[in-house]
């Protein structure tokens, strides 16, 4: 199968249409999607910039993925046409500690990220492993979904597994930290997840919108944080903070 791709060929060059070598045939759990939508997500932004170091080249980029079955193997057991979403991980080892324990993402010994080293999602097809593809819910627009393959995955885990215990029969009070792309998310799942929410963010031309999608309160940091308030803090912001003020934010045993 030949692919076309938008490739960065030299460093800080722009992106231009190329035609990718041709695709063998799936292996047994390998699944080819004809990419319907792609997000762009600041980690290609690192990648294009050589922020990580310098990356194999042609670079494709793109890892917020949804699209259509076009090819499979034999152990796959999407049909033609299903309508999938891939993240930043294509694939793992499957026999490590960690993928043996529902941690592929953290597998150390045959990792594969979907752009990193191969083509990624701005490319016309994309190749995984179908098991690390997901089945979108009916009725979810598929440029709504790409977003939520990083993006929503890194704030959603992180609040599925540290939420915090409602205490005195009170709601938790989730604070996060910048109200950005990674942000404006956690702030419309924390409150769907039954939380009030603080947003934090030095702009504060975003208060409106970040009450909006679910924000109780908003704080324009630089301003004087609260003390003793949060259950939880989600940092969603790469900005140097002074973490002695923001612990200070936390209630017991936040």
């Amino acid at each position: 199968m030949s692919v076309s791709a938008l490739a960065q060929l030299r460093p800080g060059g722009p992106l231009e249409r190329i035609e990718l070598p041709a695709l063998p045939p799936p292996g047994p759990f390998e699944v080819d999607l004809v990419v319907d939508h792609c997000s762009l997500c600041h980690s290609d932004l690192h990648l294009l910039q050589g922020d990580w170091g310098e990356p194999v080249r042609p670079l494709v980029v793109g890892h917020e993925v949804v699209g259509r079955v076009v090819a499979k193997g034999s152990a796959v057991t999407h049909p033609e046409g299903a309508l999938l979403g891939l993240g930043w991980q294509a694939g793992s080892c499957g026999a490590c500690e960690a993928c043996t324990t529902e941690r592929a993402h953290l597998c150390a010994v045959a990792k594969v990220r979907t752009c990193v080293g191969r083509p990624g999602g701005f490319a016309d097809v994309v190749r995984a492993d179908a098991r690390f593809c997901h089945v979108l819910p009916a009725g979810l627009d598929a440029a709504d979904a790409a977003p939520l393959l990083c993006a929503g995955i890194t704030v959603y885990s992180a609040l599925e597994r540290l939420w915090p215990t409602a205490r005195a029969g009170r709601k938790p009070t989730v604070g996060v930290v910048g109200f950005g792309g990674l942000g404006h998310l956690a702030v419309q799942f924390a409150s769907r997840m039954g939380a009030d929410v603080v947003a934090f963010d030095p702009d504060a031309r975003k208060a409106e919108l970040a009450k909006q999608l679910g924000a109780s309160a908003w704080v324009t940091t630089g301003e004087a944080l609260p003390t003793g308030e949060v259950d939880l803090l989600l940092i969603t912001t790469p900005a140097r903070l002074a973490w002695d003020a923001w612990l200070a934010a936390l209630r017991l045993e936040g």
